[in-house]
């Protein structure tokens, strides 16, 4: 049993399920159900003219429109409900997230008002910063699979899919944070996203000379995630870094807790899948790359690239301060494998 299978199991068995149920396919259809339940509640308490605003066809091309910006969106703002609209609506949030990709998702709602508070007294005037804006959309009916939704706004966009055989898809998933660190006001000292920055580096520590020199494939900051909205997996080309082949068992602990960090911002079930991959994985095959500095005053980014999916974080912006994550799946981004699969089973009825 190689080692990155060990540590696959490892954290598939933290979260109480089998890897034997994983290899089974299970498809997770309490979740699916607890979700679906959960956004037929929120529907039920729009009006008419909400409903219309909140609910796409599941065919309208603005499914795959993803982006993380502040910008004008299709569906229903959270300032356009009621409260107990907005009650309902993180109760759809919490159907399909742990409590800490919850507690992550609303506090960087929540940092709008701190970055606005920012921008004011450096004498801007911070309009963007807007918690009203974060808006909820649905592409067809949770009472007709498949169908999907979206919780989207500045620095968090959620994209899940339910398929027709109840499997979820959960990517893209992107989280940012500006500031990573809060530096002034009632709020300084909070770091939302400072786990994924802590194990990056843990890791990063951990590794050889060797190690580290094959991990960074570059010495200055990007600016940015390399798989921004409208770039596929394909375009990072061939995986690059230290492969997880060359790592010992304390840095593959360290390199399983990074990993399943961003797994677990989602509903244990949910989370199974990109664990099991993991543990599955040829360790030849995943790797993990750096780039920038190695303190983290400096600009920074790393990514964990294995068969078909990527984990990217930046964070080398000036001032080392603003942070983006994002995960992506090349076979189930929006929910590709459960659509191909539905496609396929709808010929073969025919």
């Amino acid at each position: 049993m190689n080692a990155l299978l060990r540590v696959g199991l490892c954290l598939v068995a933290f979260t109480g399920s089998s890897a034997l149920a994983l290899r089974d396919l299970v498809q997770y259809r309490s979740t699916a159900e607890r979700i679906e339940a959960a956004a037929r509640t929120y529907l039920a308490s729009l009006d008419a003219e909400q409903r219309a605003q909140a609910v796409l066809s599941f065919d309208d091309p603005y499914r795959t429109d993803w982006h993380y910006i502040p910008r004008s969106r299709r569906g229903l703002r959270i300032d356009e409900m009621n409260d107990e609209q907005r009650r309902l609506l993180h109760g759809l949030l919490r159907s399909a997230l742990s409590s800490q990709g919850y507690l992550k998702v609303t506090s960087i709602m929540g940092l709008e008002e701190t970055l606005g508070a920012m921008e004011r007294a450096a004498g801007g005037d911070g309009t963007l910063r807007d918690r009203g804006a974060y808006t909820v959309t649905f592409f067809g009916s949770p009472e007709d699979r498949p169908w999907a939704w979206r919780f989207e706004g500045h620095h968090v966009s959620l994209n899940l899919l339910t398929g027709e055989d109840g499997s979820v898809a959960v990517t893209p998933e992107f989280l940012g944070a500006n500031p990573a660190t809060v530096t002034t006001g009632l709020d300084a000292g909070l770091e939302i996203l400072s786990k994924e920055e802590e194990l990056g580096f843990r890791l990063l520590h951990a590794l050889s000379d060797v190690q580290r020199a094959e991990a960074m494939i570059d010495v200055a900051g990007r600016g940015d995630i390399l798989l921004t909205p409208g770039t596929n997996i394909d375009a990072l080309g061939q995986p690059v870094g230290l492969p997880a082949s060359r790592m010992t068992a304390e840095q593959l602990h360290i390199f399983g807790d990074l990993v399943s960090l961003y797994a677990h911002n989602f509903d244990t079930e949910l989370a199974q899948p990109l664990l099991e991959r993991l543990g599955s994985a040829d360790p030849e095959q995943v790797f993990f790359a750096w780039v920038g500095g190695v303190t983290r005053a400096e600009p920074h980014y790393y990514r964990i690239h294995g068969p078909g999916w990527v984990i990217e974080l930046d964070n080398s912006r000036p001032g080392a301060n603003h942070v983006h994550t994002v995960w992506r799946d090349a076979e189930n981004d929006f929910g590709a494998a459960a659509l191909e699969r539905h496609l396929r089973e709808s010929h073969l009825e025919h």
